[in-house]
């Protein structure tokens, strides 16, 4: 791509300065290549966070190289979206790697960092998107949202409940985010869960006595039983979407640490998060649980065209 922009660069065909930026981007240690103009972190409307936590995965390990991966596949996504008509880089796109250093320790240790940094970020007007790691990591800015806007709904894409009490004697385990979010005092409005298609019977029972969760599962997407109207009529308050990659068919999206066949195709994840985002803009979002498979970039750039993607519908919504 940089040698494809740079040519387009020589040709002459630049008309602005993100037209230039396009044609000859350089080399920037950030998402999506940005230069410092595009890239602040005290101005830019959205500030991307890489969180390489992974205490807890149970089956391929991984997660703790998704965020590299995917901002180095970040730097082949065109910054104009052809789709959307538009580019997002405008807006200001920073990337974060101080909660890197809380991802060593304890669970404890790097929620605490990662509660305030998201807290801070939406308190002054910008938009978190988080980057993990393990989908344990997303307790911590599900919970600041939840502080700051009470009528929170979260919406979870997954092909997973996660919604064990404890899983291997773990009660932050990546297969309990979702209990834990739900436990948040003073308690979220609810959570929705869409493309969920495999979990133990102890998650079912729980879903289906937990009046504020909303299950919506692959196979009645599917089947046409349940539509994106369905879904989205369940929306109340303000949005925190959270993304487990599994939740998109591994046909699509294949390193993930625990491929679930059956799941969501890229189109209709994309229809969905473009007309909730049109329904209610989130106010914080994270992709999680990439495993990257050494040689076989298709997960790596979905994810990060995918995180660019939201962040696009996110700039496009009125404040």
């Amino acid at each position: 791509m940089e040698q494809r922009r740079k040519l387009c660069f020589r040709e002459g065909i630049v008309e602005n300065k993100l037209d230039q930026l396009e044609c000859d981007p350089g080399e920037f240690d950030n998402f999506l290549s940005l230069p410092p103009e595009y890239s602040d972190p005290q101005s830019s409307e959205f500030v991307v966070f890489t969180a390489p936590f992974e205490k807890t995965t149970s089956y391929r390990k991984g997660t703790a190289l998704g965020p590299e991966a995917i901002l180095e596949a970040s730097h082949q996504v065109e910054l104009f979206d052809f789709e959307l008509g538009r580019s997002a880089v405008e807006k200001g796109i920073a990337t974060d790697r101080s909660l890197d250093a809380f991802c060593d320790g304890g669970y404890e240790k790097f929620d605490t960092a990662a509660r305030a940094a998201a807290a801070a970020t939406m308190r002054r007007g910008a938009t978190p998107v988080f980057i993990g790691g393990e989908h344990s990591i997303s307790l911590a800015p599900a919970a600041a949202a939840l502080e700051l806007y009470p009528d929170l709904t979260v919406v979870q894409i997954d092909a997973h409940a996660d919604l064990r009490d404890s899983y291997d004697g773990d009660r932050h385990s990546h297969a309990s985010v979702m209990r834990r979010i739900l436990e948040i005092d003073p308690g979220l409005a609810q959570a929705l869960q869409v493309g969920i298609r495999s979990g133990c019977a102890e998650e079912f029972r729980t879903a289906e006595s937990e009046p504020r969760i909303r299950m919506f599962t692959a196979v009645a997407i599917h089947s046409g039983r349940v539509s994106i109207d369905d879904i989205l009529d369940s929306v109340k308050g303000r949005v925190y979407l959270t993304i487990d990659l599994d939740g998109i068919d591994p046909a699509e999206a294949p390193a993930v640490g625990t491929p679930e066949p059956g799941g969501l195709s890229w189109r209709w994840t994309l229809e969905f998060i473009e007309r909730l985002c049109a329904l209610s803009k989130p106010v914080a979002f994270d992709l999680v649980e990439l495993c990257p498979i050494p040689g076989d970039f298709r997960s790596d750039f979905l994810s990060a065209k995918l995180i660019y993607r939201i962040i696009g519908l996110i700039a496009g919504q009125a404040k």
